[in-house]
């Protein structure tokens, strides 16, 4: 039988553990991805919501300052605004005065009505002279004049002036470009209600206003660096208004109207601390996962894995011929119970073995028996009336010597014990044999090879040898006429022992080769001698023994092969 390759690829170890990834991977994988998508979706919805806040935010901030363009544009078509303007001699004092405190009521008046405005500043810059809503420091200002009239300002409502913000008024300028305008109004917007706005719009985040020359930040002030870096991400992203950094998340709106940005940034860890949480929790599971997918090996190497192993280890030794191999648990389980059915096979094989090798030992005791009653009787009475022939013409010595040969022939024959023999033993019957009948038939002649030394002690079954002889004798040579040969010679190989008998006594050798070939390949209803003594060899031997047929030198060659054993 061939013997399975074993390979640890194709163990029920490797298979188990396998299983085990295909259950435990795709469902890791998939809480992985749900997770990871769990996570954009709420980004992409937290970018959504501060997109939709920023935008809430600055359209809040356009309509309170079209509302403050209005009032202002009201303001310069008012008369009182007028007269300041134009009129260059007043009646009195008190007529100048009370336009002044009406004007600053008016002034009071709107900046009650607006949580953005810090204060409210008409300028009439060719009087050079300034009113306020909030106190009567009325001191013209003229570079925060000039600063409301920059070429690149006109474009934008919002205008930065000592770190404070102010919303220009829509007031026609003059025609001519060194020529201030009659009437300039500002408004100053109030930071602190500015930054609130902006906290309440980025939440747990930072938010930023920022215009082309000016910024305000919700929680801290930002850094020049941190400025250009926010201007950066607005440029190099459009059009789209959201980036997503390492840390952060960065969304912004822009209002063509007031000329700035309002980018709110929010740290990711606000966002989405929950969700890593739950990934962290989720990579700690599949860490335990992956640890007890460890230990159940080792517990399925210890209970399933290595008994199974040792079931083959016991049948690899019982390949190599050890009948004696048990197995052993102390566990009450399922492999208790094939242990104790393997025990009891090996157990009922042991017997049944023993039992066949009392069978061969009967069956070899019994063919050398039937081989033993297989005598010639032809041989017997011919060799006796031999026998009384020699004795009547005188010749005792031969008569003396051929009832040697009878008795020690006869002696070996009916010799009963031991089922072997040394074959120096065999080849002397065998000798005896061919002694008696060289005294009958004087044209067959007979020649034996020195046998090696070392074969002599070589223990063989028993009648192998001399029925060979005894067939050659009586199927080839006692009724021929002319002079025949009969060669017996020894060989042998490292592992093969061969005595061969060749005689010249067939007219149709390759014939005989046949039948005696097919003899043996599918045996006969009689048993025949040389078909009893090529059984008794196989099962001595093994299948690799027996006898070969075939021609020789001289004729006829039979080979008996018997295999060397240890020793031997």
């Amino acid at each position: 039988m061939m013997k399975p390759t074993f390979h640890w690829r194709r163990t029920l170890l490797l298979k188990l553990m396998c299983a085990w990834l295909v259950l435990i991977l795709p469902m890791s994988f998939l809480s992985l991805y749900s997770n990871a998508h769990e996570q954009t979706v709420i980004r992409n919805t937290v970018i959504d919501q501060q997109r939709t806040n920023a935008a809430f935010y600055l359209d809040t901030l356009e309509m309170e300052v079209k509302r403050f363009q209005t009032i202002t544009y009201a303001f310069s078509q008012d008369t009182d605004f007028i007269r300041m303007a134009t009129l260059k001699q007043w009646n009195s004092n008190y007529s100048r005065v009370s336009t002044i405190l009406s004007i600053r009521d008016k002034l009071a008046m709107v900046k009650q009505m607006g949580s953005y405005i810090e204060n409210l500043y008409v300028m009439f810059p060719r009087l050079r002279y300034t009113i306020n809503g909030q106190n009567a420091n009325d001191q013209f200002d003229e570079a925060l004049v000039d600063a409301l009239l920059l070429p690149e300002e006109l474009n934008s409502v919002i205008v930065s002036y000592n770190g404070e913000l102010y919303v220009r008024s829509a007031q026609p300028v003059s025609a001519m470009p060194a020529a201030y305008p009659n009437i300039l109004i500002a408004i100053q917007l109030n930071s602190d209600q500015v930054c609130s706005g902006l906290l309440n719009a980025s939440g747990e985040g930072q938010a930023a206003l920022l215009g082309k020359e000016w910024s305000i930040a919700s929680k801290y002030a930002l850094q020049e660096a941190e400025l250009e870096e926010l201007r950066r991400i607005i440029d190099g992203q459009s059009p789209a208004t959201a980036y997503q950094s390492q840390d952060d998340l960065y969304v912004w709106y822009t209002s063509d109207l007031l000329g700035a940005t309002l980018m709110l940034i929010l740290p990711q860890r606000a966002v989405l601390q929950g969700l890593w949480d739950a990934e962290r929790v989720l990579y700690l599971l599949i860490g335990v996962q992956g640890v007890c997918m460890v230990l159940a090996v080792f517990m399925l190497y210890a209970s399933v894995h290595k008994p199974i192993r040792r079931i083959t280890q016991a049948f690899e030794a019982i390949e190599r011929g050890d009948q004696n191999v048990r197995l052993s648990t102390d566990h009450r389980d399922e492999f208790q119970y094939l242990y104790a059915g393997f025990n009891h096979m090996m157990d009922q094989q042991k017997a049944l073995t023993m039992q066949m090798v009392d069978e061969k030992l009967l069956a070899q005791q019994s063919q050398l028996k039937q081989l033993q009653m297989q005598i010639n009787p032809h041989f017997f009475y011919n060799s006796f009336f031999a026998v009384r022939a020699m004795i009547e013409m005188g010749d005792t010595d031969t008569a003396e010597h051929m009832l040697e040969c009878l008795g020690q022939y006869f002696r070996f024959i009916t010799r009963s014990g031991r089922e072997t023999v040394p074959l120096a033993q065999e080849v002397m019957h065998a000798r005896s044999y061919c002694s008696v009948q060289q005294i009958r038939f004087e044209n067959i002649e007979v020649s034996f090879a020195e046998l090696p030394r070392e074969l002599g002690e070589v223990v063989v079954p028993r009648l192998i040898l001399q029925p060979i002889i005894e067939n050659a004798y009586v199927h080839g040579q006692e009724n021929m006429d002319r002079n025949c040969r009969l060669d017996i010679s020894f060989d042998q190989t490292q592992t093969e022992i061969h005595i061969v008998v060749e005689n010249d006594g067939m007219d149709d050798i390759a014939q005989c080769v046949n039948i005696i070939r097919d003899m043996l390949e599918h045996g006969t209803q009689e048993t025949t001698a040389i078909l009893n003594i090529h059984r008794r060899l196989q099962l001595y031997y093994g299948p690799k023994a027996g006898i070969r047929v075939g021609s020789g030198e001289i004729g006829l060659k039979v080979t008996l092969v018997l295999m060397r054993r240890s020793g031997a």
